[in-house]
């Protein structure tokens, strides 16, 4: 924050040289001025860091300037309150839509409301849709911008390092993430994440990324450095979910609140026994299991309305999907999934999206701990669920 003023011009001259290198449409990073990191409200307001409307000024004028569209993370005031927020600039720089963030994430609720609407909005290569970092990791979000016509989606974010430990680089977004979500609903995803580190207690893993509408990585930057990346995307109609009458009932209820389960032991899966004995086996040792298709897993409905009723573990049967979507399940519902045949396993994922095992593997043995599977949170202050607006999501019907 102390050093927020040095972002203008290096940011303009990031706009400047992507422009010159053909891009339309630009892409900034989650609170890319004064940073995502805001120490607190009372900082925020201090003399020194400018205010929306000045930022927002800036924004405009690069756009013009440059004769680009600029989707920009900015704080948003209303009042005396802030929101993450991501402003979608046209060429002309007229603000033409602002997007809040609606999943807030770990210290986004120290000086942040939540957002509670999906921006949708038309540009000169059709419908795009806007969301923030942690909102890509809520499956009815981008599920509504899909239902609201959005044929491919912008994603300012900054992408928080996750691993354990130093020297490392972890965060399940760039790892598997982006493109599970481009596979599932059939968009093109660009995301802009920040890199380094802001003061000591915030790093990023960068690999700002675009992924097309098969999942398929057209460009990614590396993790350190700055850095920009460019690809031509072919916007298209995305695949929303169509759900039963039934399936709109239960994703609409409130989740189950497991019991305690500190009397559970870890289990100890044969992973060359067969789906059949490893779906026993967890049923005998008393963990919530639900059984469903191996296809089923390339929608989040069935997964989601487990993981509601409170499931641990779901096994899924059949012939094997694209790993990112297997991930994803895992990841956003935080259960394990156990996926194979009768003749064999071929996966097994734990709660935060980690392959504990897959074919090939040379250990056959695999122990799980199902307690894993009920701490329904992605951080301390981040639960999965309490941030869930059901009644703001939009879900497509069919019959019965």
């Amino acid at each position: 924050m102390d050093t927020a003023a040095d972002i203008w011009p290096a940011m303009a001259a990031g706009v400047r040289a992507a422009a010159a290198d053909g891009a339309d449409l630009i892409v900034l990073p989650e609170i890319a001025y004064p940073s995502y990191l805001l120490e607190s409200r009372e900082r925020y307001f201090q003399g020194d860091i400018e205010r929306t409307r000045e930022a927002l000024s800036r924004y405009a004028a690069m756009a013009r300037r440059f004769g680009v569209w600029l989707v920009a993370g900015v704080v948003e005031e209303r009042g005396d309150t802030l929101f993450n927020s991501a402003a979608v600039l046209d060429s002309a720089g007229v603000c033409v839509a602002m997007a809040r963030k609606q999943f807030l994430w770990d210290c986004d609720n120290e000086w942040f409301e939540a957002g509670l609407d999906s921006a949708v909005v038309e540009t000169p290569w059709g419908r795009m849709g806007a969301l923030i970092c942690a909102d890509l990791r809520v499956p009815e979000i981008l599920a509504t911008l899909v239902a609201r016509g959005a044929e491919f989606v912008v994603q300012p974010t900054a992408w928080v390092n996750a691993a354990l430990g130093t020297g490392g680089y972890r965060n399940i977004q760039p790892e598997f993430l982006v493109r599970g979500r481009a596979l599932e609903f059939g968009v093109p995803v660009a995301s802009c994440s920040k890199s380094g580190n802001e003061r000591s207690r915030m790093g990023y893993v960068g690999q700002s990324m675009i992924v097309d509408a098969a999942g398929a990585t057209l460009a990614q930057a590396p993790i350190v450095g700055d850095a920009s990346v460019i690809a031509e995307i072919s916007p298209q109609p995305g695949r929303s979910p169509r759900v039963s009458p039934s399936e709109l009932a239960d994703l609409r209820m409130a989740p189950v609140t497991p019991s305690a389960t500190n009397e559970q032991a870890s289990i100890t899966i044969d992973a060359t026994s067969g789906i059949d004995f490893a779906s026993a086996a967890l049923n005998a040792a008393g963990v919530r299991v639900a059984r469903v298709s191996a296809a089923a897993l390339s929608s989040y409905v069935t997964a989601r309305i487990e993981a509601l009723r409170g499931v641990q573990v779901i096994v899924a049967d059949g012939e094997p999907i694209d790993i990112a979507l297997v991930r994803t399940r895992s990841a956003e519902n935080r259960v394990f999934i156990v996926a194979g045949d009768a003749n064999s396993l071929s996966l097994i994922v734990d709660p935060v999206g980690a392959v504990r095992w897959s074919a090939g593997h040379s250990v056959p043995n695999v122990e799980i701990d199902p307690a894993e599977a009920d701490v329904k949170a992605f951080t301390p202050q981040t639960p999965i669920w309490g941030q869930r607006r059901p009644e703001r999501y939009e879900f497509g019907l069919r019959d019965a």
